[in-house]
């Protein structure tokens, strides 16, 4: 068994209230991203995967997301192909994809930079992720296999 520390940004944003930041390595660049352990799946915004993955094919998911400050979002279900999170490369990863300009909005108002998207529980349990709040780390832990 491996561990993979990735280094977290934490800001406060709320006296007090925090929200978790990592990056991740899509198609060579570094993406910011939100770490939500609230959030049942991994997504990224639909406009950067469209831009990104133009000959893949995004199939709307039945069920409406729901969070992220509205009731009912309409959201996509797409394959990446290689994603690096850390030292960790992840192959044909499914994700969700929805529309994160409210979110974004949000952050710009509050000063911050946007976020290409979130990385949920589906991930965090999959490695059996442990957030270490003082050393400002995410913990992943691997397979040997992997």
């Amino acid at each position: 068994m491996k561990r993979i520390n990735i280094p977290l940004e934490l800001i406060d944003i709320e006296n007090g209230g925090y929200h978790c930041f990592l990056k991740v390595n899509l198609h060579g660049m570094e993406r910011h991203m939100l770490l939500d352990t609230g959030a049942s799946r991994t997504i990224f915004d639909l406009s950067l995967l469209r831009s990104l993955l133009a000959h893949e094919s995004f199939q709307a998911n039945e069920v409406k997301a729901t969070g992220l400050g509205s009731a009912e979002i309409e959201n996509f279900v797409v394959n990446i192909e290689h994603i690096k999170l850390g030292r960790l490369d992840l192959y044909d990863l499914e994700v969700g994809a929805l529309d994160l300009e409210m979110v974004n909005k949000s952050y710009k108002a509050l000063g911050m930079q946007p976020v290409s998207g979130v990385i949920g529980s589906d991930l965090l349990m999959r490695y059996r992720a442990v957030i270490d709040f003082g050393k400002n780390k995410l913990m992943l832990r691997i397979s040997n296999s992997e």
